[in-house]
Protein backbone atom coordinates (compact mmCIF):
# COMPACT_ATOMS: atom_id res chain seq x y z
CA UNK A 1 0.00 0.00 0.00
CA UNK A 2 2.83 2.36 0.86
CA UNK A 3 4.50 1.59 -2.49
CA UNK A 4 1.24 2.36 -4.27
CA UNK A 5 0.90 5.70 -2.47
CA UNK A 6 4.51 6.56 -3.31
CA UNK A 7 3.93 5.82 -6.97
CA UNK A 8 0.72 7.85 -6.94
CA UNK A 9 2.48 10.83 -5.39
CA UNK A 10 5.30 10.56 -7.92
CA UNK A 11 2.80 10.48 -10.80
CA UNK A 12 0.92 13.45 -9.40
CA UNK A 13 4.17 15.41 -9.02
CA UNK A 14 5.11 14.58 -12.62
CA UNK A 15 1.62 15.58 -13.90
CA UNK A 16 1.76 18.83 -11.96
CA UNK A 17 5.12 19.72 -13.43
CA UNK A 18 3.81 18.97 -16.92
CA UNK A 19 0.80 21.26 -16.40
CA UNK A 20 3.10 23.97 -15.02
CA UNK A 21 5.36 23.74 -18.07
CA UNK A 22 2.38 23.94 -20.46
CA UNK A 23 0.97 26.97 -18.62
CA UNK A 24 4.40 28.63 -18.68
CA UNK A 25 4.72 28.16 -22.45
CA UNK A 26 1.17 29.38 -23.13
CA UNK A 27 1.74 32.50 -21.05
CA UNK A 28 4.97 33.22 -22.93
CA UNK A 29 3.23 32.81 -26.28
CA UNK A 30 0.33 35.06 -25.29
CA UNK A 31 2.73 37.67 -23.96
CA UNK A 32 4.78 37.54 -27.16
CA UNK A 33 1.70 37.93 -29.34
CA UNK A 34 0.50 40.87 -27.31
CA UNK A 35 3.81 42.68 -27.38
CA UNK A 36 4.25 42.29 -31.12
CA UNK A 37 0.72 43.36 -31.96
CA UNK A 38 0.39 46.46 -29.80
CA UNK A 39 2.35 48.98 -27.85
CA UNK A 40 1.07 51.23 -25.12
CA UNK A 41 -2.03 52.78 -26.63
CA UNK A 42 -2.92 49.82 -28.84
CA UNK A 43 -0.93 50.70 -31.99
CA UNK A 44 -0.36 48.06 -34.66
CA UNK A 45 2.98 46.55 -35.61
CA UNK A 46 4.88 47.68 -38.70
CA UNK A 47 4.82 44.16 -40.15
CA UNK A 48 1.01 44.12 -40.08
CA UNK A 49 0.62 47.35 -42.05
CA UNK A 50 1.18 47.65 -45.82
CA UNK A 51 4.43 49.23 -47.00
CA UNK A 52 4.12 52.95 -47.76
CA UNK A 53 4.64 54.11 -51.34
CA UNK A 54 4.90 57.35 -53.27
CA UNK A 55 5.47 58.67 -56.79
CA UNK A 56 8.93 59.67 -58.04
CA UNK A 57 9.34 62.08 -60.97
CA UNK A 58 12.61 62.05 -62.92
CA UNK A 59 13.41 65.21 -64.92
CA UNK A 60 15.83 65.04 -67.85
CA UNK A 61 15.28 68.46 -69.39
CA UNK A 62 14.83 72.07 -68.26
CA UNK A 63 13.34 72.54 -64.80
CA UNK A 64 12.37 75.59 -62.79
CA UNK A 65 15.37 75.16 -60.49
CA UNK A 66 18.16 74.85 -63.09
CA UNK A 67 18.93 74.69 -66.79
CA UNK A 68 19.36 70.98 -67.49
CA UNK A 69 20.52 70.16 -71.01
CA UNK A 70 18.90 67.36 -73.01
CA UNK A 71 22.34 65.93 -73.75
CA UNK A 72 22.47 64.68 -70.14
CA UNK A 73 21.05 61.44 -71.54
CA UNK A 74 22.99 60.13 -74.59
CA UNK A 75 21.46 60.74 -77.99
CA UNK A 76 19.55 57.82 -79.44
CA UNK A 77 18.15 56.71 -76.06
CA UNK A 78 14.57 55.51 -76.53
CA UNK A 79 13.81 53.87 -73.16
CA UNK A 80 15.03 53.84 -69.57
CA UNK A 81 14.83 50.90 -67.17
CA UNK A 82 14.48 51.90 -63.52
CA UNK A 83 15.46 49.68 -60.58
CA UNK A 84 15.07 50.86 -56.96
CA UNK A 85 17.12 49.54 -54.05
CA UNK A 86 17.42 50.03 -50.29
CA UNK A 87 20.51 50.85 -48.22
CA UNK A 88 21.61 47.20 -48.36
CA UNK A 89 21.33 47.24 -52.17
CA UNK A 90 18.34 44.89 -52.13
CA UNK A 91 16.09 45.46 -55.13
CA UNK A 92 12.68 46.71 -54.00
CA UNK A 93 11.33 48.25 -57.19
CA UNK A 94 11.43 47.24 -60.85
CA UNK A 95 13.03 46.81 -63.19
CA UNK A 96 10.40 49.03 -64.83
CA UNK A 97 10.89 50.18 -68.41
CA UNK A 98 9.60 53.59 -69.56
CA UNK A 99 9.77 55.39 -72.91
CA UNK A 100 12.27 58.25 -72.70
CA UNK A 101 10.71 61.68 -72.08
CA UNK A 102 11.75 64.95 -70.45
CA UNK A 103 9.84 63.87 -67.34
CA UNK A 104 9.16 60.27 -66.36
CA UNK A 105 6.88 59.35 -63.45
CA UNK A 106 7.34 56.16 -61.41
CA UNK A 107 4.24 55.22 -59.45
CA UNK A 108 3.91 53.36 -56.15
CA UNK A 109 7.61 53.30 -55.32
CA UNK A 110 8.23 51.83 -51.81
CA UNK A 111 9.42 54.56 -49.44
CA UNK A 112 12.20 52.23 -48.28
CA UNK A 113 13.91 52.80 -51.63
CA UNK A 114 17.02 54.92 -51.11
CA UNK A 115 18.55 54.78 -54.59
CA UNK A 116 17.95 53.94 -58.23
CA UNK A 117 19.85 52.51 -61.18
CA UNK A 118 18.84 53.85 -64.60
CA UNK A 119 19.70 51.71 -67.63
CA UNK A 120 19.45 53.97 -70.67
CA UNK A 121 18.85 51.92 -73.81
CA UNK A 122 18.18 52.27 -77.52
CA UNK A 123 15.59 49.82 -78.84
CA UNK A 124 15.26 48.99 -82.52
CA UNK A 125 12.88 46.10 -82.96
CA UNK A 126 14.35 43.18 -81.03
CA UNK A 127 17.79 44.80 -80.84
CA UNK A 128 18.67 46.51 -77.56
CA UNK A 129 21.73 48.76 -77.19
CA UNK A 130 22.98 50.19 -73.91
CA UNK A 131 23.71 53.95 -74.02
CA UNK A 132 24.46 54.66 -70.35
CA UNK A 133 24.02 53.48 -66.76
CA UNK A 134 23.15 56.20 -64.24
CA UNK A 135 23.19 55.40 -60.50
CA UNK A 136 21.18 57.75 -58.29
CA UNK A 137 21.97 57.57 -54.55
CA UNK A 138 20.79 59.21 -51.32
CA UNK A 139 17.13 59.45 -52.26
CA UNK A 140 14.78 60.13 -49.34
CA UNK A 141 11.12 59.23 -49.89
CA UNK A 142 8.06 60.05 -47.79
CA UNK A 143 4.75 58.25 -48.13
CA UNK A 144 2.28 60.22 -50.21
CA UNK A 145 4.70 63.04 -51.04
CA UNK A 146 5.95 63.24 -54.63
CA UNK A 147 9.72 63.17 -55.01
CA UNK A 148 11.41 65.11 -57.83
CA UNK A 149 14.82 63.93 -59.07
CA UNK A 150 16.77 65.90 -61.67
CA UNK A 151 19.39 64.23 -63.88
CA UNK A 152 22.07 66.56 -65.25
CA UNK A 153 25.27 66.33 -67.25
CA UNK A 154 27.40 65.61 -64.19
CA UNK A 155 25.25 62.59 -63.30
CA UNK A 156 25.96 60.76 -66.57
CA UNK A 157 29.49 59.35 -66.69
CA UNK A 158 31.33 56.93 -69.00
CA UNK A 159 30.42 53.34 -68.19
CA UNK A 160 34.05 52.54 -67.32
CA UNK A 161 33.84 55.07 -64.47
CA UNK A 162 30.52 53.73 -63.19
CA UNK A 163 31.39 50.00 -63.17
CA UNK A 164 33.68 48.76 -60.40
CA UNK A 165 33.94 45.07 -61.39
CA UNK A 166 32.48 42.47 -63.76
CA UNK A 167 31.92 38.76 -63.07
CA UNK A 168 30.65 35.80 -65.07
CA UNK A 169 28.30 33.15 -63.68
CA UNK A 170 29.50 30.45 -64.00
CA UNK A 171 33.08 31.65 -64.14
CA UNK A 172 34.29 28.56 -66.01
CA UNK A 173 32.91 25.59 -67.92
CA UNK A 174 33.50 21.86 -67.90
CA UNK A 175 34.50 20.27 -71.22
CA UNK A 176 31.79 20.35 -73.90
CA UNK A 177 30.61 17.70 -76.29
CA UNK A 178 29.90 18.81 -79.86
CA UNK A 179 26.40 20.29 -79.96
CA UNK A 180 26.33 20.84 -76.20
CA UNK A 181 25.37 24.32 -74.92
CA UNK A 182 25.64 26.17 -71.61
CA UNK A 183 24.09 29.44 -70.43
CA UNK A 184 25.90 32.18 -68.50
CA UNK A 185 25.32 35.72 -67.26
CA UNK A 186 27.62 38.73 -66.90
CA UNK A 187 26.99 40.94 -63.86
CA UNK A 188 28.50 44.38 -63.26
CA UNK A 189 28.94 45.78 -59.76
CA UNK A 190 28.76 49.57 -59.67
CA UNK A 191 30.82 51.90 -57.50
CA UNK A 192 27.92 52.24 -55.07
CA UNK A 193 27.46 48.47 -54.70
CA UNK A 194 24.44 48.08 -56.98
CA UNK A 195 24.47 45.29 -59.57
CA UNK A 196 23.37 45.34 -63.22
CA UNK A 197 23.02 42.43 -65.65
CA UNK A 198 25.15 43.40 -68.65
CA UNK A 199 24.47 40.19 -70.58
CA UNK A 200 21.80 41.54 -72.98
CA UNK A 201 24.00 44.52 -73.91
CA UNK A 202 27.32 42.81 -74.58
CA UNK A 203 28.79 42.18 -78.01
CA UNK A 204 30.35 38.69 -77.84
CA UNK A 205 33.29 37.38 -79.82
CA UNK A 206 34.69 33.86 -80.18
CA UNK A 207 38.36 33.39 -80.99
CA UNK A 208 37.39 30.34 -83.07
CA UNK A 209 33.74 30.09 -84.21
CA UNK A 210 34.45 26.61 -85.57
CA UNK A 211 34.93 25.47 -81.97
CA UNK A 212 32.35 27.57 -80.09
CA UNK A 213 29.88 30.37 -80.74
CA UNK A 214 27.81 32.62 -78.45
CA UNK A 215 24.22 33.73 -78.80
CA UNK A 216 21.77 35.69 -76.66
CA UNK A 217 19.46 33.39 -74.70
CA UNK A 218 16.64 35.63 -73.47
CA UNK A 219 16.00 35.55 -69.72
CA UNK A 220 18.72 32.90 -69.29
CA UNK A 221 21.47 35.33 -70.36
CA UNK A 222 23.79 34.21 -73.14
CA UNK A 223 24.56 30.71 -74.41
CA UNK A 224 27.81 29.07 -75.52
CA UNK A 225 27.29 26.43 -78.22
CA UNK A 226 30.01 23.86 -78.94
CA UNK A 227 30.56 23.50 -82.68
CA UNK A 228 33.68 21.34 -83.06
CA UNK A 229 36.73 19.95 -81.30
CA UNK A 230 39.34 22.32 -79.91
CA UNK A 231 39.63 25.33 -77.60
CA UNK A 232 38.15 28.82 -78.00
CA UNK A 233 38.09 32.00 -75.92
CA UNK A 234 34.82 33.89 -75.48
CA UNK A 235 35.04 37.64 -74.85
CA UNK A 236 32.47 40.41 -74.57
CA UNK A 237 32.42 44.21 -74.42
CA UNK A 238 29.98 47.09 -74.06
CA UNK A 239 30.85 50.81 -74.05
CA UNK A 240 34.49 50.03 -73.23
CA UNK A 241 33.69 47.65 -70.34
CA UNK A 242 34.91 44.08 -70.87
CA UNK A 243 33.78 40.83 -69.29
CA UNK A 244 36.35 38.28 -68.04
CA UNK A 245 37.24 35.90 -70.86
CA UNK A 246 35.78 32.39 -70.84
CA UNK A 247 37.77 29.43 -72.13
CA UNK A 248 35.71 26.72 -73.83
CA UNK A 249 37.15 23.26 -74.51
CA UNK A 250 35.24 20.93 -76.84
CA UNK A 251 36.06 17.22 -76.76
CA UNK A 252 35.01 15.57 -80.05
CA UNK A 253 35.05 12.12 -78.38
CA UNK A 254 32.65 13.19 -75.64
CA UNK A 255 29.09 11.95 -76.24
CA UNK A 256 25.81 11.31 -74.41
CA UNK A 257 25.50 7.75 -73.17
CA UNK A 258 22.24 8.00 -71.24
CA UNK A 259 20.35 9.68 -68.41
CA UNK A 260 20.70 9.27 -64.65
CA UNK A 261 18.40 9.86 -61.68
CA UNK A 262 19.72 12.07 -58.87
CA UNK A 263 18.90 13.53 -55.49
CA UNK A 264 20.84 16.55 -54.20
CA UNK A 265 23.01 16.32 -57.37
CA UNK A 266 24.12 12.79 -56.44
CA UNK A 267 23.03 9.73 -58.37
CA UNK A 268 20.53 7.53 -56.55
CA UNK A 269 22.07 4.31 -55.30
CA UNK A 270 21.81 1.13 -57.30
CA UNK A 271 21.52 -2.57 -56.48
CA UNK A 272 22.16 -5.22 -59.13
CA UNK A 273 22.19 -2.49 -61.76
CA UNK A 274 18.76 -1.12 -60.78
CA UNK A 275 17.98 2.08 -58.90
CA UNK A 276 16.90 1.65 -55.30
CA UNK A 277 13.11 2.13 -55.25
CA UNK A 278 11.42 5.33 -54.13
CA UNK A 279 9.14 4.98 -51.12
CA UNK A 280 5.98 7.06 -50.96
CA UNK A 281 2.93 6.83 -48.71
CA UNK A 282 -0.63 7.49 -49.91
CA UNK A 283 -1.09 11.26 -50.10
CA UNK A 284 2.65 11.98 -49.81
CA UNK A 285 5.19 12.97 -52.48
CA UNK A 286 8.86 12.48 -53.30
CA UNK A 287 10.92 13.75 -56.23
CA UNK A 288 14.16 13.26 -58.12
CA UNK A 289 15.99 15.01 -60.95
CA UNK A 290 17.06 13.62 -64.32
CA UNK A 291 20.46 14.57 -65.73
CA UNK A 292 22.34 13.87 -68.96
CA UNK A 293 25.29 11.51 -68.50
CA UNK A 294 28.30 11.65 -70.86
CA UNK A 295 30.81 8.93 -71.64
CA UNK A 296 33.58 10.80 -69.79
CA UNK A 297 31.60 10.87 -66.53
CA UNK A 298 30.32 14.44 -66.90
CA UNK A 299 26.69 15.13 -65.97
CA UNK A 300 24.51 18.07 -67.01
CA UNK A 301 21.00 19.36 -66.31
CA UNK A 302 18.56 19.92 -69.16
CA UNK A 303 15.19 21.60 -69.71
CA UNK A 304 12.09 19.64 -68.73
CA UNK A 305 10.43 20.04 -72.16
CA UNK A 306 12.86 17.41 -73.44
CA UNK A 307 11.54 14.72 -71.08
CA UNK A 308 8.39 12.68 -70.49
CA UNK A 309 7.43 10.02 -67.96
CA UNK A 310 4.84 7.32 -67.40
CA UNK A 311 4.03 5.03 -64.48
CA UNK A 312 2.66 1.48 -64.61
CA UNK A 313 0.33 0.50 -63.09
CA UNK A 314 -1.18 3.97 -62.74
CA UNK A 315 -3.54 3.22 -59.83
CA UNK A 316 -0.86 3.41 -57.10
CA UNK A 317 0.93 6.71 -57.67
CA UNK A 318 1.07 9.69 -60.02
CA UNK A 319 4.32 10.71 -61.75
CA UNK A 320 4.70 14.11 -63.44
CA UNK A 321 7.43 16.25 -65.00
CA UNK A 322 7.76 19.63 -63.28
CA UNK A 323 8.12 22.40 -65.87
CA UNK A 324 11.46 24.21 -65.79
CA UNK A 325 13.84 25.79 -68.30
CA UNK A 326 16.86 24.72 -66.25
CA UNK A 327 16.31 21.23 -64.77
CA UNK A 328 14.15 18.14 -65.20
CA UNK A 329 12.41 17.10 -61.99
CA UNK A 330 10.01 14.16 -61.60
CA UNK A 331 7.48 14.35 -58.77
CA UNK A 332 5.88 11.12 -57.51
CA UNK A 333 2.73 11.21 -55.34
CA UNK A 334 1.12 8.20 -53.70
CA UNK A 335 -2.63 7.94 -54.44
CA UNK A 336 -4.96 8.00 -51.43
CA UNK A 337 -6.43 4.54 -52.10
CA UNK A 338 -3.10 2.85 -52.97
CA UNK A 339 -2.47 -0.39 -51.10
CA UNK A 340 0.63 -0.52 -48.92
CA UNK A 341 3.30 -2.89 -50.22
CA UNK A 342 2.36 -2.62 -53.89
CA UNK A 343 4.95 -1.63 -56.53
CA UNK A 344 4.87 0.49 -59.68
CA UNK A 345 7.51 1.35 -62.28
CA UNK A 346 8.31 4.83 -63.62
CA UNK A 347 9.86 5.14 -67.08
CA UNK A 348 11.50 8.46 -67.98
CA UNK A 349 12.39 9.22 -71.60
CA UNK A 350 14.58 12.15 -72.67
CA UNK A 351 15.02 13.29 -76.28
CA UNK A 352 18.48 14.81 -76.75
CA UNK A 353 19.91 15.89 -80.10
CA UNK A 354 17.31 13.79 -81.92
CA UNK A 355 18.02 10.61 -79.92
CA UNK A 356 15.87 9.10 -77.17
CA UNK A 357 17.24 7.75 -73.86
CA UNK A 358 15.13 5.92 -71.26
CA UNK A 359 15.63 4.89 -67.63
CA UNK A 360 13.36 3.25 -65.03
CA UNK A 361 12.91 3.30 -61.27
CA UNK A 362 10.43 1.42 -59.06
CA UNK A 363 8.05 2.98 -56.53
CA UNK A 364 6.96 1.18 -53.37
CA UNK A 365 3.83 2.25 -51.45
CA UNK A 366 4.56 2.42 -47.70
CA UNK A 367 2.81 3.44 -44.52
CA UNK A 368 3.19 7.06 -43.41
CA UNK A 369 5.20 6.97 -40.20
CA UNK A 370 6.77 9.68 -38.01
CA UNK A 371 10.41 10.26 -38.91
CA UNK A 372 11.45 11.74 -35.54
CA UNK A 373 10.13 11.64 -31.97
CA UNK A 374 11.62 13.80 -29.23
CA UNK A 375 10.78 13.29 -25.53
CA UNK A 376 11.78 15.87 -22.94
CA UNK A 377 11.90 15.10 -19.23
CA UNK A 378 10.09 18.07 -17.62
CA UNK A 379 11.04 16.85 -14.12
CA UNK A 380 14.64 17.81 -14.83
CA UNK A 381 14.66 21.40 -13.55
CA UNK A 382 18.16 21.96 -14.97
CA UNK A 383 16.68 21.78 -18.51
CA UNK A 384 13.99 24.39 -17.83
CA UNK A 385 14.37 27.75 -19.62
CA UNK A 386 15.66 30.65 -17.54
CA UNK A 387 15.25 34.38 -18.04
Amino acid sequence: MQNLLARTKGSSRWLGLCLFAIAFLCAALISGCGSSGSSGGGGTSDSASPEGTTNVLFHFNESSSAKILARAIPQGTTHIRFTGNDNSRNKLYGPTEKAYASTITLEKVPVRVTGFVLECIKKDGKDVELTAIVPVDKVSLTEGQEKHVTIGDSDVKPLSEVVKSVTNTPSKFNPFAIGMSESFTVIATLEGGQTVDLTPYLTFTSSDPKVATVEQNGSDGAKVVAQGGGTATISGEVLGVKMPNITVTVDPKMAVDGIVFCKSNKEIGKSDGKYEPLKVAPGFSDSFTVRIHYNNGTEKDFASNQASCKIEPDDLAKAEVIKSDKITEIRVTGLEKAKVGKNATITVTATLDGKSYSQTIDVVITDAVPTKLTITDVTDRASWPTE
